[in-house]
């Protein structure tokens, strides 16, 4: 006949020992639990009655939560991990161009490029349709540190749709404004340029699929040469990699998709990066 038998928590020559153990939530968590200065990496210990148990619970993302216990029974610490989030918003400057910064997305010397390749690693603007005078009306000019001589110009449009600018960061940006410093050529048939005064704000997730953020007028209606302006975007719109500034009507440019042209001086992109902060919290139960 087999003996039933129960655990006794005497050990030899009558010394209790007890059992701690650990339960996490979320499970992954790593725990240290320390004795007379030797630590183990367990969630279950067994040891002396009276013994002192000092304990590290940690997750790679968090603070490490720390304590200690005295063993006089079986013990069970449990462990939950909570976290409440919010959004804090990283200060973004637009990088400064030089003519070393040019590109063409062809294989001749229309720079309708800055930085790189849309889509790239790094930020990057692309204008269409081509640009007017290759390098003379290159785009990184209205990409360097302040509003300079020289501007950024585009052919006219053609019958692919409206001329646009297309900025890109591998990092979304919430995008406050444009500011746009109005531009012209010489001459008095054109010398309030050729500046946006409708338009639309684009933005989108990975390029092809495009939100309309915004339809804009200039708030100078005569588009004037030098005037600068600011381009506002609403402070509801999401943080996108890709934002795109479309040019409809200006002092000069039709309102039909064959006709057309964008000059401009200088444009600064104001925006920031946001970024999920989580706060967490350790909730212990001993029982």
């Amino acid at each position: 006949m087999a003996l039933k038998t129960k655990l006794n928590p005497m050990g030899a020559f009558g010394v209790k020992y007890y059992t701690l153990t650990v339960i996490t939530s979320p499970a992954n968590a790593t725990c240290v639990l320390t004795v007379n200065g030797v630590q183990y990496t367990t969630k279950s210990l067994r040891v002396k009655a009276g013994t002192v148990v000092s304990y590290s619970v940690s997750y790679t993302d968090t603070t490490t939560k720390t304590g200690s216990i005295t063993m006089d029974s079986d013990k069970t610490l449990t462990f939950n991990r909570t976290y409440s989030t919010s959004t804090i918003y990283q200060p973004w400057t637009q990088p400064t161009a030089t003519s070393s910064d040019r590109y063409s997305t062809t294989s001749n010397t229309n720079y309708n490029g800055v930085f790189g390749a849309v889509g790239g690693s790094i930020f990057a603007v692309e204008s269409s349709p081509a640009i007017q005078n290759g390098d003379a009306n290159a785009l990184w000019k209205a990409f360097q540190s302040t509003n300079t001589a020289g501007y950024f110009s585009t052919y006219v449009a053609t019958a692919n749709g409206y001329p646009y600018i297309t900025f890109y960061n591998p990092t979304a940006l919430k995008v406050e404004k444009f500011t746009i410093s109005n531009a012209g050529s010489t001459g008095s048939t054109d010398a309030n340029g050729y500046t946006p005064s409708t338009g639309d704000i684009l933005a989108s997730d990975n390029g092809s699929s495009w939100t309309t953020i915004k339809n804009f007028t200039n708030p100078d209606a005569n588009c004037n040469k030098g005037v600068v302006w600011d381009l506002d975007v609403p402070s509801s719109a999401s943080a996108y990699k890709y934002w795109k500034i479309v040019a409809k009507t200006s002092k000069y440019l039709k309102t039909t998709a064959m006709n057309g042209r964008w000059q401009t001086t200088h444009i600064e992109v104001h925006a920031t990066i946001p970024q999920i902060q989580y706060t967490y919290y350790f909730d212990l139960t001993i029982t």
